[in-house]
């Protein structure tokens, strides 16, 4: 998922409680970054500001909706009707008006996403299902549940498994950037998931350290 906004205290608001509830996020502050962004890696969805500093939000709404074919929620300061009707006509699913309560906008957020096919609140993976609403890892009728964070390293490292994922890959899915504070606290997450899931009700293939290189769960 993608959060593009100018105003980082905005996109730190909204990309902190949408991790909350389990989704990958990445962050742009220009329409450059968040075209960038879409290009490299396909988010689910995009929250979509339309005041940027080097674009015009309805012009990269309709751009980012024909090239990406991907679900827009706008979320605005604009008073103006004109806006909201053009954004709609220009591509976006929903719109919602700032200031806005971040409950309606991750209730939005699912609504569109299933409307669009995309899954809301449960991955599955390999055998296995990630519930997002619930933040566990199912399997039949057991669970292990989960934090936020560390739902979001197990997802990566399903979608990949059998694959080695850099420490530096993780952070930038766990938290949308890249850091050497944040690829170390990468370890001590791992660690703790590793022994939940080895101590947990469910069979799951190891989490191996590649030193060196990264973690790899076992195909």
């Amino acid at each position: 998922m993608l959060v593009v906004d100018d105003d980082p205290m905005v996109v730190d608001v909204i990309s902190e409680r949408l991790r909350e509830a389990g989704y990958a996020v990445r962050q742009a502050g220009t329409a450059g970054e968040a075209e960038s962004l879409c290009e490299r890696q396909r988010p689910d969805l995009i929250v979509l500001d339309l005041m940027l500093p080097d674009a015009d939000g309805l012009m990269l709404c309709a751009r980012l909706s024909a090239d990406a074919s991907v679900p827009i929620v706008v979320v605005s300061g604009t008073r103006r009707d004109r806006d909201r009707l053009l954004a709609f006509h220009l591509g976006a699913d929903d719109f919602l008006v700032k200031p806005f309560d971040l409950d309606e906008l991750e209730a939005r957020i699912g609504a569109v996403l299933r409307r669009s096919g995309h899954p809301a609140a449960r991955t599955a993976a390999h055998g296995y299902t990630l519930d997002h609403a619930r933040v566990a890892l199912v399997s039949g009728r057991e669970s292990v549940l989960l934090t936020p964070t560390e739902l979001r390293l197990l997802t990566v490292l399903l979608e990949r498994a059998g694959e080695v994922v850099t420490r530096t890959e993780l952070a930038e899915h766990v938290w949308g950037r890249i850091d050497l504070a944040a690829s170390r606290t990468i370890d001590a997450h791992l660690r703790r998931l590793r022994t939940k899931l080895a101590h947990g009700p469910i069979w799951t293939p190891r989490i191996v350290i590649v030193h060196g290189r990264g973690y790899l769960l076992e195909a």
